[in-house]
């Protein structure tokens, strides 16, 4: 992308901009990832995850 339009590629970048676009999507792909290992595996924190190790 960066070679077929390199200001924009970089207007892209910019934090705020990247916030709206890119960002949006990744955080809501990450917290249903996150759901479906929580109820998968059961472990909810860190905590929890260290006693069942320890099990």
């Amino acid at each position: 992308q960066f070679r077929r339009n390199p200001l924009l590629y970089a207007v892209c970048c910019l934090p705020l901009l990247r916030e709206i676009t890119l960002e949006r999507d990744a955080r809501r792909i990450c917290c249903e990832a996150e759901r479906i290992v929580e109820s998968t595996t059961g472990w909810h924190t860190g905590r929890e995850f260290e006693k069942k190790r320890k099990q």
